[in-house]
């Protein structure tokens, strides 16, 4: 079980000890580390399923020794939290990134999620929110919490029934991507993903 209260407390105190007795460049090693036990256990989720991911798989994964995964994640929970946590972030990122890029305000928030949504860049960010979710539906409540922002853009477009649709048909493409569900072309998947950014400029008569 994740750490909770004074357990957790004490927990992250030992560990800024620890980081506050380190050179920048340690600090730095620490930080790389940590993101190549990430990068494993997003592998491990997607290559060989949510019951094989366990601490000793994504240290192996990530030629790390026992010890040094669990500096930075005691728990198999923890490191879900974090993963999930960087996965959500990326994700945001690239949202924000193609927003801000994007002349035309009508739309504009869909179309970015929609591009976000299928970019290949992300690689496996969105399906490993999704398988672990499934590996720890605890951490779903605190997942909702944190796409309600982006609901709440999509009902702040001039469309927002249509600019919700659209934005569940992009999850369903990345689904099937991330899944295999259906078989599509690299040239049909261009397409879809075009009709769904055509779309968003659809203006309702008024």
């Amino acid at each position: 079980m994740k750490p909770t209260g004074r357990a957790a407390a004490s927990v992250a105190m030992r560990r800024h000890a620890v980081d506050m007795a380190l050179s920048p460049e340690q600090v730095q090693r620490a930080a790389s580390v940590r993101e190549r036990l990430l990068a494993s256990a997003a592998t491990v989720l997607v290559t060989t399923g949510v019951h094989a991911l366990t601490l000793d798989a994504v240290a192996r994964d990530a030629k790390v020794s026992k010890g040094g995964l669990l500096h930075h994640f005691s728990t198999k929970t923890e490191l879900l939290q974090a993963l999930l946590e960087d996965s959500y972030a990326r994700c945001l990122s690239k949202i924000d990134e193609l927003a801000a890029s994007d002349p035309d305000a009508y739309g504009r928030f869909t179309r970015a999620y929609i591009r976000a949504s299928l970019a290949s860049d992300l690689g496996n960010a969105q399906a490993t929110v999704v398988m672990a979710l499934l590996l720890d539906p605890a951490l779903r409540a605190e997942w909702l919490q944190r796409v309600e922002s982006l609901l709440q853009k999509d009902l702040n477009e001039d469309d927002p029934a249509l600019a919700k649709i659209l934005r569940l048909a992009a999850d369903g493409l990345w689904l099937s991507d991330a899944f295999t569900l259906h078989t599509i072309s690299a040239t049909e998947r261009a397409e879809l993903e075009q009709r769904l950014v055509e779309l968003t400029r659809f203006r309702p008569p008024s």
